[in-house]
């Protein structure tokens, strides 16, 4: 039995562990960010300015948004736009926009000053809209 209950709390803390792992990543700074994305035919943001909680972004189609940025946590946070948002130019993003709420994006490693993430639905962080890296610069 005693077996038992240290097997028990050894998963419980590798658990806690391993959905701790994002909380040693940096917080994004104050700085301008080039958007790398992992598929080039998604038509997204390629920069992104970042002072205190409001950002201002490009997108490859040459349209400026700007707006604030919700931190849900260190790794997690949303662009609140003040105008239509320009990084939601497809049908997908669209309808998961209107039927799982805003994009969430993650960021889920970090080298150096670049920072990895994916942007999910916000109803359901299991579907990933895009994937890439910010490059700050």
């Amino acid at each position: 039995m005693l077996k038992v209950n240290y097997l028990i709390i050894l998963t419980i803390l590798l658990v806690l562990l391993t959905g701790f792992e994002n909380h040693q990543l940096k917080k994004l700074s104050d700085g301008t960010y080039k958007v790398v994305y992992k598929h080039s035919t998604l038509s997204k943001i390629k920069t992104l300015e970042i002072t205190g909680d409001l950002f201002q972004s490009i997108s490859t189609n040459g349209l400026p948004g700007r707006g604030k940025i919700r931190w849900i946590n260190e790794s997690r946070y949303s662009l609140e736009y003040e105008n239509t948002i320009p990084d939601s130019s497809s049908l997908f993003s669209n309808i998961l926009t209107s039927s799982s709420g805003f994009p969430v994006y993650e960021i889920y490693n970090q080298k150096a000053d670049s920072f990895y993430f994916k942007i999910s639905a916000s109803g359901n962080l299991n579907i990933e809209i895009a994937n890439g890296v910010l490059i700050r610069q």
